[in-house]
């Protein structure tokens, strides 16, 4: 590493290595890291676009890195391995919200990238690009009916493709 290197500020971003509590897939590993390095994993999904607009205009200006990690072990008790680091990120913007069918029975997700509402063949390639199933997305994004109001798709390539 030059000293250039060692002064330049990191956005760190944690990829989980399994999959969450209160998942179907509780404990089991997500994969992520492999997926990430094969390219089959284009982008994540976080909330706060303002936050990481600002850290993306400094990485894109040469300023910062976005350091991409995983934990080791357990979340916050063990150390962070770094899998990528980039010096460039593409954002867009996602809202995800949740809905009354018709029925007014049950509930389903609407998902907007920049405004546009996503058609669920677009949803079922988001959740793909994301390194998940359509099944695994859905209930990770939507887990406790939770909207996504002002989200982020913070993009791992120079292509736009959710």
């Amino acid at each position: 590493m030059s000293k250039r290197d060692s002064k330049i500020k990191m956005a760190v971003l944690t990829l989980s290595k399994c999959f969450m509590a209160g998942h179907s897939n509780a404990g089991k590993q997500t994969g992520f890291a492999e997926k990430l390095e094969s390219g089959e994993k284009r982008h994540t999904i976080r909330a706060n676009y303002k936050w990481w607009a600002r850290k993306a205009e400094q990485i894109n200006a040469g300023k910062m890195v976005l350091c991409i990690r995983q934990w080791s072990g357990r979340p916050y008790f063990s150390q962070q391995v770094e899998l990528k680091r980039l010096e460039r990120v593409r954002l867009q913007h996602i809202v995800i919200r949740h809905e009354w069918n018709a029925d007014r029975i049950s509930m389903h997700e609407v998902v907007y990238i920049d405004g546009r509402k996503l058609s669920l063949e677009e949803e079922m390639e988001l959740a793909k690009n994301d390194g998940l199933t359509y099944e695994e997305w859905l209930e990770w994004m939507c887990q406790h009916n939770r909207d996504l109001a002002d989200g982020v798709i913070i993009h791992f390539t120079e292509s736009l493709e959710y």
